[in-house]
């Protein structure tokens, strides 16, 4: 599992590679590419993840390799369902992708050996709680991005902001 979230690390840095070189170049093309590379990454990390679940015989919450990677497979499906339905957040890749390459790979460093579960995390209130708290973390990463964008926008006259969703799309 280790080597496919590595595979998903390098899908993820292309795919964040792009998206920062869509801010000059052919942004339509490269956001395209690099959205497409995401989603390779996506099918990855998916399959790691499973992988991993598969070994160990519990879901992806109780280590801190586990917690980021999964944090990271959230956020990521929550950034290609909304710049698949609303074309505007593509944009966003450029700050969504290079955060998922971060945590990701501070999760693979951070030790990635299987512990069984303790008593206590062993119901159904913990893999709800944990789903909700990963929903929000994706979205809390969009929603940010928005921001960061809304911010430049608001201080920069860069050319690349003008590609960017109005002000009132953004808030």
């Amino acid at each position: 599992s280790v080597i496919l979230h590595w595979g998903a690390v390098l899908f993820y840095l292309f795919s964040a590679t792009l998206y920062l070189l869509s801010l000059s170049f052919r942004p339509e093309k490269l956001r395209r590419w690099g959205y497409f590379l995401a989603t390779a990454g996506f099918v990855v990390h998916t399959l790691a993840i499973a992988c991993r679940w598969y070994v160990s015989g519990h879901g992806p919450y109780y280590h801190r390799y586990e917690v980021f990677s999964s944090n990271v497979w959230f956020a990521v499906i929550i950034f290609l369902i909304a710049a698949r339905r609303y074309p505007f957040f593509q944009g966003m890749g450029f700050i969504v992708m290079p955060a998922a390459v971060l945590v990701l790979g501070a999760g693979i460093l951070a030790s990635p050996e299987i512990k069984d579960l303790p008593a206590s995390f062993q119901g159904i209130w913990l893999v709800i709680h944990v789903y909700f708290n990963k929903l929000a973390y994706g979205s809390a990463l969009l929603g940010t991005a928005c921001a960061v964008i809304l911010l430049l926008k608001g201080h920069f006259s860069w050319k690349w902001l003008e590609r960017m969703p109005p002000e009132e799309v953004l808030d």
